[in-house]
C-alpha cells in the first residue's frame, strides 16, 4: 500500500492543492492522509514490510515526521514531494527528483542533532542564529497578525540596518574556540540552503564521507558593507569575503552569545537562546536506523 501523507498547512495554507496534483498522478492505488491529524509514530510502527510513504509538505513537514520517526528501525521506502515556501531541501537536492519525486532514505542517514535548552532533536538542513533567527521569530508574528506570504529578504534587511542588536559570540568546532565580536548571525548548515533559497553553505554537502557540519559567523560587519554584501548570499558568493565571513566545519560545533537571541531549526522558530550545540551524524552514530536496504527501491 502507497500512503500519501500531506500537510494541508504547507505552503501557505495551500497544501491540499498539492493533493489534487498528486491524485491525477497516483490515482486510487494510495490511501491520502493528513499527518497533522495522526499518530506519526504509531503509524509508521504498524506499517507492513511492503508498504511505501510518500511524503508532501515543506521543510518543517520533513524535520518533524523524522523527529517523530527517526528511532523506529525500519526498511520502508519513504519518497519525498515537495509542496512548501521555501524547499530548501528539494532545492539542495533538485538533480535527485525523477519525475517530481525524490528517495528520502538517503538523506535521513546519519542526521545531526542541535541540543538546545536541555533538548536534542534531529534537523536536515541548517540551525539560523542572530539575525536569521529573528527573522523566523518576526515572520511568525506577521503571520499571526495578517496570514499572508511573508517577505523575508525584506525581514533580513530590515532587521540588518535597524533592529537586529549584533553582539559577541564563541563558536567552538570540534574543541577550538574561536572568539567573535558584533556577530550578525552564526549558523550551523547540513545542507546548503535555508531561508527559502539563501545559499549560506555553498560548500557543504549533507552526504559528505566526513559526515561534517559547517558554520558561517558573518561578525564586524559595517552597515553599508552589509547592504553591499547581503545578495551575496543568495549565490553563496559572501564566503569571498574573509574579513568578515568565517567559515569552519567539524563534528561538534557550540556556538554561545553574549546575549539571548532566537535561532530556527529547518524554519521553527526557539526564542531567547544564549547557547546550542550541534553534533553531526557521524558522532551521533545514528547511520543503523535507515542504512539496511530499501525494499522497492
Amino acid at each position: 500500500m502507497i500512503y500519501m501523507l500531506y500537510n494541508p498547512l504547507s505552503n501557505n495554507g495551500h497544501g491540499y492543492e498539492d493533493v489534487v496534483r498528486l491524485k491525477t498522478i497516483l490515482g486510487t492505488d494510495a490511501r491520502y492522509m493528513d499527518i497533522t491529524t495522526i499518530d506519526t509514530k504509531k503509524f509508521y510502527r504498524g506499517l507492513l514490510e511492503n508498504d511505501e510513504i510518500i511524503l508532501s509538505g515543506g521543510d518543517g513537514t520533513i524535520n518533524r515526521f523524522i523527529n517523530d520517526i527517526y528511532d523506529v528501525e525500519s526498511g520502508i521506502l519513504i519518497r519525498y514531494f515537495k509542496s512548501g515556501c521555501g524547499n530548501d531541501f528539494a532545492n539542495d537536492v533538485r538533480n535527485a527528483f525523477s519525475d517530481g519525486f525524490v528517495e528520502l532514505n538517503p538523506y535521513m542517514k546519519n542526521l545531526p542533532t542541535i541540543t538546545v535548552n536541555g533538548q536534542k532533536r534531529y534537523f536536515l538542513n541548517g540551525i539560523g542564529y542572530g539575525v536569521d533567527g529573528y527573522c523566523c521569530e518576526k515572520s511568525d508574528e506577521l503571520k499571526k497578525k495578517s496570514g499572508r506570504r511573508i517577505n523575508y529578504s525584506l525581514i533580513a534587511l530590515r532587521g540588518l540596518l535597524f533592529d537586529y542588536k549584533p553582539c559577541n559570540a564563541v563558536v567552538t568546532v570540534d574543541g577550538e574556540a574561536y572568539s567573535y565580536t558584533h556577530v550578525l548571525m552564526s549558523p550551523v548548515m547540513n545542507g546548503r540552503f535555508y531561508g527559502g533559497g539563501v545559499m549560506i553553505a555553498p560548500a557543504q554537502n549533507r552526504l559528505n564521507e566526513e559526515g561534517t557540519v559547517t558554520v558561517v559567523t558573518v561578525h564586524d560587519l559595517e552597515k553599508c558593507k552589509a547592504l553591499f554584501i547581503f545578495p551575496k548570499i543568495y549565490s553563496g558568493r559572501h564566503i569571498r569575503h574573509t574579513d568578515v565571513v568565517a567559515v569552519h566545519t567539524g563534528h561538534e560545533i557550540t556556538v554561545k552569545f553574549e546575549n539571548p537571541t532566537p535561532l530556527q531549526i529547518d524554519g521553527e522558530t526557539v526564542s531567547s537562546v544564549t547557547k546550542f550545540t550541534v553534533e553531526s551524524g557521524v558522532k551521533n552514530h545514528n547511520s543503523q536506523v535507515f542504512d539496511k536496504e530499501i525494499k522497492g527501491a
